[in-house]
């Protein structure tokens, strides 16, 4: 007949003196309607978990030790044009900068750069710039009929410095004629190569074609920037416009340039008080709700310099 459920405290004694059957394991006893584990059960448990603390803190550390180790070897992350808070998307599937010194880096650079400064004609300097089938006809556009006067080179790294930033580097040199100018590398597939467009301060249009032209659909312009103070026409409202004044990267075109006064984009055009001109790559376009000669609208920053990563945002 079953033992009834009130009938269990009173068989407790005899319930501790019976053995465990043979292949069993060994049960929890009760007393007093509550469970407690055997001095041998407790050991057990504490012997598991202090297994899997062991366990829990080697997988920690191998974590940070995995993590310290990835993160040595991880390239720099792409920079977003412009430096400007996200106007531009960050580049994408850009080749990781070498792990090359200053010393390697200047034996590839120094005779790449000799025998683009001696081309006379724009095949002559192809096999020397980053992306030949992207700027040979940008370069031919840009020379008369392809050729021009080589202005040599008489000396390489005058500053004794190589500016590396992610996949660019940049050197100082001096020409023939006594010209100081910095000429800027990009890493490719092939190794180092002559940014092309920063060296001529390439352009989508001509100044003179945009300022005959007057389009009002952004282009791309490489500028050197300053502060300025000019208002007129329908940028007359100095509450709405703070001005600027951009410079081709010749000398030779200005232009009056115009963004929204304390916007985004002032705050990032804006050159400082130790600061009095900066290199931009800018898209200006011109009004659409009036007729001006030499005044734009700066529409968007792409980046600051006049070095891309990215050569499709050009």
């Amino acid at each position: 007949m079953p033992v009834a459920a009130s009938d269990e405290s009173g068989h407790d004694s005899h319930r501790r003196r019976r053995k465990p059957k043979r292949g069993g394991s060994l049960s929890w006893d009760k007393a007093n309607g509550q469970g407690h584990r055997s001095a041998k059960g407790e050991k057990r448990q504490m012997f598991w978990m202090l297994i899997g603390g062991a366990s829990l803190l080697l997988l920690l550390l191998a974590g940070v030790l995995a993590a310290m180790l990835g993160g040595a070897d991880t390239p720099r992350p792409p920079a977003v044009d412009g430096k400007n808070g996200g106007q531009s998307a960050p580049d994408a599937d850009l080749p990781a900068a070498p792990a090359r010194g200053d010393a390697e880096f200047l034996a590839l650079a120094e005779p790449m750069a000799r025998s683009f400064l001696e081309a006379r004609t724009v095949d002559e300097m192809l096999p020397f710039v980053r992306d030949p089938g992207r700027a040979g006809p940008r370069m031919k556009g840009f020379y008369n009929r392809g050729t021009m006067d080589a202005p040599g080179m008489s000396a390489f790294n005058i500053d004794s410095e190589v500016i590396h930033e992610g996949i660019i580097s940049s050197v100082r040199l001096r020409t023939r004629d006594f010209e100081d100018r910095q000429m800027s590398f990009v890493e490719t597939p092939e190794g180092p190569r002559i940014d092309w467009e920063s060296w001529a301060g390439w352009s989508g249009l001509s100044w003179e074609e945009f300022l005959e032209t007057k389009p009002r659909d952004p282009v791309l312009f490489r500028v050197v920037l300053s502060d300025v103070d000019y208002y007129n026409m329908v940028f007359r409202d100095e509450a709405k416009w703070r001005s600027y004044r951009l410079e081709s990267p010749d000398g030779a075109n200005s232009l009056y340039g115009y963004a929204e006064r304390d916007s985004v984009l002032d705050g990032r055009l804006r050159p400082g008080p130790d600061v009095k001109r900066r290199n931009f790559i800018l898209m200006l376009r011109f009004p659409v709700d009036g007729d001006t000669r030499d005044q734009v609208v700066i529409d968007r920053l792409v980046t600051e310099g006049w070095v891309l990563e990215n050569e499709d945002k050009q």
